[in-house]
């Protein structure tokens, strides 16, 4: 005689039942706290700042570099006051403190280097003159004598003749660039000349002492020497003269 086997009966869980099960809630993201990682732009002035006191490195061997330092500190100082103004919504208080620091530094030292450089580079027993102020912003002066007329140097220049100074200027291109024994100095790199010669006082011809030689550059040049002058000069001969006894590519532009 078989015997059926029958499958168990599934349990089942009364409404009541189903109604006791507990039910986890779902967690969701509190953005409380959000602002910690809000994103604030960067103030350009701050980018600004920091890419003039990478510039500010050309203090070190230039009179550009030294105002370029001095701009850079005067922007980062607009810049902390453009992002403090924002009240939080501008960033770069560190980058600008940077750029400032990298400014002060670069600065300072360069301004040390072209201070020295500036004190040694004159000569003993020679002085100073600057060729547009001593000399080329004095002019001639018309003097009288009875009835005649006739130019004469300026009572302020009449004491550098025939002394030695040590004068700056910029050499007039002429037909021989290289080992020139003679040559023209100019008070600026050509514009007393636009538009014709420069005038007897805008001028200087050097004259090099001792067989010594001068390549001709476009840039400002050093000169001492022995400053002569001729109000009565020949044809084609300069008022002022020059007898050096050396010359070279100047150290600094003061």
């Amino acid at each position: 005689m078989s015997q059926s086997v029958l499958p168990p009966e599934p349990e089942t869980q009364s409404v009541a039942d189903v109604a006791d099960d507990t039910v986890e809630p779902v967690q969701t993201t509190s953005f409380d706290h959000r602002d910690e990682f809000e994103y604030r732009p960067m103030s350009l002035w701050a980018s600004v700042t920091l890419f003039l006191g990478v510039c500010s490195l050309a203090g070190l061997v230039s009179l550009t570099g030294l105002m370029i330092g001095v701009a850079t500190v005067l922007v980062g100082c607009f810049a902390v006051y453009r992002i403090r103004r924002a009240k939080g919504e501008l960033s770069g208080i560190p980058l600008t403190v940077a750029g400032m620091v990298l400014a002060v530094g670069f600065t300072s030292v360069g301004a040390t280097f072209q201070y020295q450089d500036y004190v040694n580079e004159l000569p003993p027993g020679y002085k100073r003159v600057n060729f547009p102020k001593d000399i080329s912003a004095k002019e001639f002066v018309l003097r009288r004598d009875g009835e005649q007329a006739y130019w004469s140097l300026h009572p302020e220049v009449e004491p550098l003749v025939d002394e030695k100074i040590f004068i700056k200027g910029y050499l007039w291109q002429s037909r021989v660039s290289e080992r020139m024994s003679e040559f023209v100095l100019l008070k600026d790199n050509g514009k007393c000349c636009m538009g014709g010669d420069p005038k007897p006082f805008d001028m200087i011809e050097v004259h090099m002492k001792d067989g010594k030689t001068f390549d001709y550059t476009d840039g400002l040049v050093a000169i001492s020497g022995v400053l002569r002058a001729n109000m009565r000069p020949a044809p084609g001969e300069a008022i002022y003269t020059l007898e050096a006894d050396n010359a070279g590519r100047a150290k600094t532009v003061f």
